[in-house]
């Protein structure tokens, strides 16, 4: 196993460690980003849905990020195109339905918010941003 694939793999336990102490659910698999290591998390509140993606990692001063847009097909992750197509993929498997559910439900009353963990190098700051879903 090379360092980055290793790397990858921490960055997995500290999505999930992150998520998990934050109250998420933490999905199976890989949905794209670098060595197919991103994960997804959901978190439900009151009025929302939380959609994480992550780790994603930054090392510059302005703190840019890339999304994958190959890992679902030819749309970026976390847009609409892609968020359905990560949701058809959720009901291939009984145990992922309410997933897709959930994750549909959320989007037909506007009350998904997309988010992605991001791991800034240089402090080792763990930032959850907010993105649009488009």
């Amino acid at each position: 196993m090379n360092n980055q694939h290793e790397q990858a793999g921490l960055r997995q336990k500290l999505f999930r460690n992150t998520a998990e102490r934050q109250g998420a659910t933490v999905l199976p698999g890989c949905w794209g980003g670098d060595y197919n290591a991103d994960q997804l998390a959901l978190y439900q509140n009151e009025s929302s849905l939380v959609l994480l993606l992550g780790l994603k990692v930054t090392d510059d001063r302005e703190g840019t990020i890339n999304l994958d847009t190959q890992s679902l097909g030819p749309y970026m992750q976390l847009s609409l195109a892609w968020i359905n197509a990560m949701s058809q993929c959720l009901r291939q498997s009984p145990d992922l339905v309410a997933y897709s559910e959930k994750i549909d439900e959320a989007l037909a009353r506007g009350a998904l918010i997309a988010a992605v963990m991001v791991l800034a190098m240089g402090s080792q700051q763990v930032d959850i941003i907010r993105v649009g879903v488009v």
